[in-house]
């Protein structure tokens, strides 16, 4: 005897499901092979582009050394931005040595993340012209397929064009027997009939 739960999910499997749940289960096995696979959703070109300006704005707060380590932040003039500046420079004397080769290290990190995020745009601005070179190839190609669907009605016409062709040509041949066979009817007529002479 077949179980309840089992019989629903057979009769499940026949019939389709709408719209809606098919492409949210689309979506979760397109989840689960990115999972299997290691690999994660594609980043847009505009979000990629807008990353980039986010580094761009970080870039730019360590090269004018606003963000690099053991920098003081601006400090407005109340009591206690200066007694909290008095504060924190024994701490600055002391990590003096090691504050340097942190901004050191920042500023070479910034650098290298420069030349990729420079990489990065010149990939995107690639893959823009990549894009559209493929819609313009799409466009060709869509173009050919119409020009190529013709060649069946463009064949049955030639065919046709060439039947006409072979039908007019046996119609001049009966034409040209017809005008021979009538040319010696009169030859033959003119000779028989009498010359009168006046």
């Amino acid at each position: 005897m077949a179980h309840p739960a089992n019989e629903r999910m057979e009769a499940n499997k026949s019939q389709p499901l709408p719209a809606d749940l098919e492409a949210i289960a689309a979506e979760v096995r397109a989840i689960r092979e990115r999972r299997r696979f290691g690999g994660s959703s594609p980043v847009t070109l505009g979000e990629a582009r807008r990353l980039l300006a986010a580094t761009d704005s970080l870039l730019a707060r360590v090269r004018d050394r606003s963000l690099l380590a053991a920098s003081m932040p601006p400090r407005p003039p109340t009591f206690r931005a200066r007694f909290g500046a008095l504060l924190i420079a024994p701490v600055r004397r002391i990590v003096f040595w090691l504050a340097h080769q942190v901004q050191e290290f920042e500023i070479a990190a910034a650098a290298s993340l420069a030349d990729q995020a420079e990489l990065l745009k010149n990939a995107a601005n690639a893959i823009e012209g990549i894009e559209s070179s493929l819609i313009n190839i799409e466009a060709t190609l869509e173009q050919q397929d119409r020009l190529l669907s013709r060649i069946p009605e463009l064949d049955a016409r030639l065919a046709d064009l060439a039947a006409r062709q072979a039908a007019t040509q046996s119609q001049i041949n009966v034409l040209r027997l017809g005008l021979a066979s009538l040319r010696d009817s009169l030859l033959e007529a003119s000779a028989s009939t009498p010359k009168h002479e006046a």
